[in-house]
């Protein structure tokens, strides 16, 4: 892997980032080699052949922060003495022994848990002064932006009401720098569909604002500034965009939005972040064009605004200008392409609209549940589970399946119906244009195949908004009505929407010939540093997402019909703790035995110990 890694910081270099961090992860499984010697000459080593290229390179190490196997630094049970000990030894093993040139860290227990805001607080506060007191380094913490969780001893003195958990840093030294960070491919100033609890993320640029121009809690008594910097991303992962898969050049569209909106509240209110920094989960099916576009905007979002104020098309000026090796003809024609996607994208699946006359029949008259990203998505136990319970949950909310009272229901046909003609249509855009293309003979093949990628990419979100326009019309009160006409009906879509799969299996088959990673290692169903039982792109190569909402509507069992369990893949413990999966997994083998009826209930508390293999797992 040690060739991979310095391919991706040659690329870094070449697209000109100066900074790389990733995440560290932990398990006492491990034992002894979480904090061993070998591993920290490994990182050193990683660490290295990033700065002999001439990048910082960091890492994210968690104080207390028991998410997804998380390396935490101490455990907020111990005493608080042992606490801020560990916390600086953590450091020093870091920086002093793997020699990273900056830190970061997260507040909390998780995204959505958190210990007491004193305490978080004094912690913070040692972490960075340890990094930047005693070493000289860079020390900052990730601002989630979860909903409902306030401190208990700190306000918000913008509003004298509690402050969101989130903004405690607002109250540390000057030493600490903090990361604004939003989710998935929602703008600052879009509407979010409730991800995470939001309605939207103004708050967060709110708060960067505040913090920047004025310093925050501390900083504007005090008379300093703290370093800012936003750090959106391009490819969120679970279950959302790349593991579906969606090809989404809306993210970098809105990342450029969000820049360019920065830029210009800079110049208004005379403040300067420090920079942006991107979350970025993979570069196959396209989502490589969105962090070339991000590492392009980063430094300075203006550059594509052609020396005026207009933005229309500094977007599709920003895609030309990644696919700059093509003839210029055929540049303009591929930049126009992707703009026209991410167009389309953000007005009918971010915003929920239905073309562009502003009219009754085009407006969305609820985005939280008739967003069109909400129906793409993927499904799974940890998104049905909260919803049902009124919980809030990582993604875009929805009317399911079933849902006929829903008082939105009678408006997501027609919102599935209009996404399906509009993909389909860009993606036979795309074909056309990559075959004339194809036909030069001075285009690279190298560049010929990221633009098959994009094309094929195009086509699994056209079979995809297919597959789920068609479910619903299966699961339709049309359709679900007692008769033989009725029950033909129901199966005929239910029978197209398999052969679609089948149009899908193939695409998928197709590009995973041409991953530039082994298939092995990021599309497999195995045990692996991170808290799930598969790979990234497992999903893709087993659609998943599709299957799942096939045996959903087929509804053929009482676990497809009723259960939320249904096909679950995680074990709950470990992803929000970090332990519990072979126990777990032995609850689930074995209570059924004892208790026949609770098989739909053990299914949620661990994945199977074997791959699911589809359609035979319906």
């Amino acid at each position: 892997m040690v060739p991979d890694v310095s391919r991706f910081f040659e690329w870094s270099i070449a697209h000109r980032l100066n900074r790389v961090e990733w995440i560290l992860l932990g398990n006492r499984r491990w034992g002894s080699l979480v904090d061993s010697p070998l591993r920290q000459a490994r990182l050193r080593l990683l660490a290295a052949l990033g700065q002999g290229l001439g990048l910082m390179v960091g890492v994210d190490d968690p104080i207390a922060f028991q998410q997804q196997h998380s390396w935490v630094m101490t455990t907020t049970l111990a005493p608080e003495v042992w606490q801020v000990a560990a916390v600086k030894e953590r450091v020093d093993w870091l920086i002093g022994g793997a020699g990273f040139d900056f830190l970061s860290t997260e507040a909390g227990f998780s995204e959505f848990s958190a210990p007491d805001d004193k305490l978080m607080l004094r912690l913070l506060d040692a972490f960075a002064g340890r990094v930047n007191g005693t070493w000289g380094k860079e020390a900052t913490v990730k601002v989630h932006c979860s909903s409902n969780q306030f401190c208990k001893n700190f306000k918000d003195p913008r509003s004298d009401t509690p402050l969101n958990f989130n903004f405690l840093p607002t109250y540390a030294g000057p030493e600490l720098g903090v990361l604004p960070h939003t989710v998935q491919a929602y703008a600052l100033d879009d509407p979010s569909a409730g991800v995470y609890g939001n309605r939207n993320f103004t708050f967060m640029a709110d708060y960067m604002r505040w913090e920047a121009g004025k310093g925050g809690a501390r900083g504007e008594k005090e008379g300093f500034r703290r370093q800012i910097h936003f750090y959106p991303e391009t490819a969120y992962f679970i279950n959302v965009d790349i593991d579906v898969p969606l090809f989404l050049p809306v993210y970098a569209e809105r990342r450029l939005h969000d820049l360019l909106l920065l830029a210009e509240a800079e110049d208004e209110e005379g403040f300067r972040l420090a920079g942006a920094w991107n979350f970025d989960s993979g570069w196959e099916w396209g989502y490589w064009l969105n962090s070339a576009i991000m590492a392009a905007a980063m430094w300075d979002p203006t550059q594509f605004l052609s020396g005026g104020t207009d933005s229309s098309r500094a977007f599709e000026e920003a895609v030309e200008r990644s696919l700059r090796q093509l003839a210029p003809s055929y540049r303009s024609r591929v930049a126009e392409w992707v703009s026209d996607m991410a167009h389309f994208q953000y007005h009918t699946l971010l915003l929920g609209e239905l073309g562009d006359d502003i009219d009754a029949a085009s407006s969305c008259p609820d985005q939280v549940k008739l967003s069109g990203i909400a129906y793409l998505c993927g499904k799974d136990t940890w998104v049905e589970l909260p919803r049902r319970l009124g919980l809030t949950f990582t993604q875009p909310n929805y009317v399911a399946f079933e849902e006929h009272a829903d008082p939105y229901y009678p408006h997501v046909q027609p919102l599935l119906a209009y996404m399906q003609r509009g993909t389909e249509r860009l993606y036979l855009d795309g074909a056309r244009l990559v075959r004339v293309v194809e036909g030069e003979n001075n285009v690279s093949p190298a560049l010929m195949e990221h633009l098959k990628e994009m094309r094929d990419g195009a086509h699994m979100l056209a079979l995809r908004a297919q597959q789920v326009a068609l479910l619903y019309q299966a699961t339709s009160p049309n359709c679900t009505e007692k008769g033989s006409d009725v029950l033909r009906d129901r199966l005929k879509l239910l029978s197209e929407s398999r052969i679609l799969l089948k149009k899908a299996t193939a695409v998928v088959q197709s590009r995973e010939s041409r991953y530039q990673a082994p298939l092995g290692r990021i599309a497999g169903w195995r045990e692996n540093p991170t808290v799930y039982h598969w790979d990234y792109l497992w999903s893709v190569k087993s659609l998943y997402f599709w299957w799942r909402d096939q045996g959903r509507a087929e509804a053929v069992s009482f676990k497809s019909r009723w259960s939320f369990c249904y096909l679950n893949r995680m074990d709950p413990t470990e992803v929000a703790l970090g332990v519990g999966k072979n126990f777990l997994r032995i609850i689930s083998t074995n209570l059924p035995r004892i208790f026949p009826w609770s098989g739909s209930i053990t299914d949620c508390l661990a994945p199977p110990s074997k791959e699911y293999v589809f359609p035979r797992d319906l």
